[in-house]
Order: C-alpha cells, then sequence, then structure tokens
C-alpha cells in the first residue's frame, strides 16, 4: 500500500472510471468548474484539491496544474 497513490500502481490500477467518476472531479475545466459550483450550492465552503499523482508524466502533470490554475480556479472566483 505504500504506492497507493502513484500512477500505475497495482492500487491506482484497479480504479476504474465509475469509481473516479463517483468520487473525484475529473475532465475538461468545464466540467470541473460545473461539478465544483454544484457543490458549493449544496453548502461545502471546504474542499481539497489533489493534483497529479506521483509517477505521472512531468509534462502532462504540469500542463493539468496550469489548466486548474489558468481555468477552474479564476472561474470559482
Amino acid at each position: 500500500m505504500r504506492k497507493h497513490t502513484q500512477a500505475g500502481s497495482p492500487q491506482a490500477d484497479q480504479l476504474d472510471n465509475d469509481f473516479i467518476d463517483g468520487f473525484g472531479i475529473v475532465g475538461p475545466s468545464s466540467y470541473c468548474v460545473d461539478r465544483l459550483q454544484e457543490l458549493e450550492g449544496l453548502g461545502l465552503d471546504h474542499l481539497t484539491i489533489v493534483g497529479p499523482g506521483l509517477g505521472t508524466d512531468p509534462t502532462e502533470a504540469g500542463a493539468a496544474v496550469a489548466r486548474f490554475n489558468d481555468e477552474v480556479l479564476p472561474a470559482l472566483k
């Protein structure tokens, strides 16, 4: 279990799309904004955002963080 958050680990490989969609917000920036606004509308005022995990391609990870910072966060303010 030491690598359960690492991309490509046996544990991560067991997470199917239904599980990920049920417990996370993953997808295009517009979808992420919509889902986060829905949660805010339910009264949630604190969320934990987890970015790319260990073992993720550094270029892809950097691009994902940049999209979140440039496209998602500004839309939530």
